[in-house]
């Protein structure tokens, strides 16, 4: 198995801590995008099997490749070598953090939205502008597609403004993509419509908690199961308004030729965990693969459950409303949360997917070891806390997780250990 983690030496200082990082790394590796392309896509013949469905090519005269977010770099050089040459032509938005640096491939921004991710949408809608019904089109749909999608200026603008109110509101995942849809003309299954009328195989990479893949990247090949009212009640929770918002298509003929797969989620990483663990001798929990709450709330639903030599898994993301500009992620916040909660012989870890946590770290390791080291060095995790500085109250401590970019991204991982 690969070490992800890229100064595991330096953190793995008892057995405890080697058992716990083993598990995240096995997480990660059950998620490598390039690995996954290689388990459920194949050729026999003229014959394209993407998981359990099975496509035949003859019929098309092109097959065209696009994809957008966090995975599409590794996805589409995976499919490359599957079809080769029978790949007809090739537009990707990838994540700027880790390109490609491929022709057809254009670096995008996110989590904000920006002009130039406007600028590359237009050239791949260009791209697509002719295709007929003997065309197919293999889309790759990702985490961070939601900002590197995005179709009109107004758009970018109005979601650079939500994101900033989400941070500040503490809005969920399923409610920001909900408002990001009702901005959007090709969010919501809009790209569904600009692809018509061609033979349409999503590729979904879901980075959502639990199962709401119609929520990956805004779901630009889903039928929208939402209204412009649900994106009105979304913004009126928490009082946010000056929001312009239209209709997604709604008309079946749009996605009559479409077939949307789910090729990864952090379901799949969680049982990878939960499989290394009885490996290593601990019972095995999958609390829930669709967590979002507040960081206290969570740990202490993860401990409820622990017992000795026991192993609790969850997906998801921390809820946290930002107040302050400190450095750091919900992951590195929700970790330091954790160290005051922790009984002496238990070990939490969160950790981005994507191996970036806001900061160019994953995540953090917080135990018995971390609280000393804090102790002795007189930091003060609350004050941390408030000022939302929990990368340098890590890097001080030497519980700072790097990964690197995964090139994945199936939302947070968790794990509490308990010997």
């Amino acid at each position: 198995m690969r070490t992800w983690i890229t100064n595991a030496t330096e953190l793995a200082s008892t057995p405890h801590r080697r058992d716990a990082l083993a598990l995240m790394d096995a997480g990660l590796e059950a998620i490598e995008t390039e690995a996954i392309i290689e388990r459920t896509v194949s050729m026999d013949g003229g014959r394209l099997t993407v998981g359990a469905h099975r496509f035949d090519l003859a019929p098309f005269k092109r097959i065209c490749l696009i994809g957008l977010g966090k995975t599409a770099c590794p996805a589409s050089q995976g499919l490359r070598r599957i079809l080769g040459d029978r790949i007809s032509s090739e537009v990707i938005i990838e994540s700027a953090k880790s390109p490609c640096g491929r022709p057809g491939h254009l670096p995008a921004t996110h989590p904000l939205p920006s002009a130039q991710n406007v600028a590359h949408t237009h050239t791949l809608l260009e791209a697509c502008a002719d295709l007929k019904k003997d065309d197919l089109v293999l889309v790759i749909v990702s985490g961070g597609g939601s900002a590197m999608l995005c179709g009109t200026d107004t758009e970018y603008k109005q979601g650079q403004r939500l994101y900033a109110d989400a941070l500040r509101t503490g809005m969920t995942i399923h409610e920001l993509n909900v408002v990001r849809k009702h901005l959007s003309e090709l969010k919501g299954g809009g790209l569904a419509h600009a692809l018509y009328p061609a033979q349409i195989i999503g590729l979904i990479f879901s980075d959502v908690p639990g199962t709401a893949y119609d929520m990956v990247a805004s779901g630009p090949t889903w039928p929208d199961p939402t209204t412009i009212r649900d994106a009105q009640a979304a913004l009126g929770r928490y009082d946010l308004t000056g929001y312009t918002l239209q209709e997604t298509p709604k008309e079946p003929q749009w996605f009559e030729r479409i077939t949307n797969i789910v090729l990864a989620s952090n379901r799949i990483a969680l049982e990878a965990m939960a499989q290394q663990a009885t490996m290593r001798g601990y019972g095995a929990h999958i609390l829930s693969d669709a967590l979002y709450d507040d960081s206290a709330h969570i740990i202490t639903r993860m401990r409820k459950q622990a017992s000795p030599r026991t192993a609790i898994l969850s997906g998801g993301e921390f809820r946290i409303i930002v107040t302050k500009k400190g450095k750091g992620g919900r992951n590195t916040q929700a970790t330091l949360t954790a160290l005051d909660l922790l009984a002496d012989d238990e070990l939490f870890i969160a950790l981005a997917s994507d191996g970036l946590d806001n900061t160019d770290a994953a995540g953090a390791i917080a135990d018995l070891i971390t609280y000393e080291k804090a102790r002795t060095r007189e930091l003060d995790a609350t004050i941390a806390l408030e000022e939302f500085e929990s990368y340098p109250f890590f890097e001080k401590t030497g519980d700072l997780i790097f990964t690197g970019p995964t090139e994945a991204n199936v939302s947070d991982l968790m794990l509490l250990l308990k010997e």
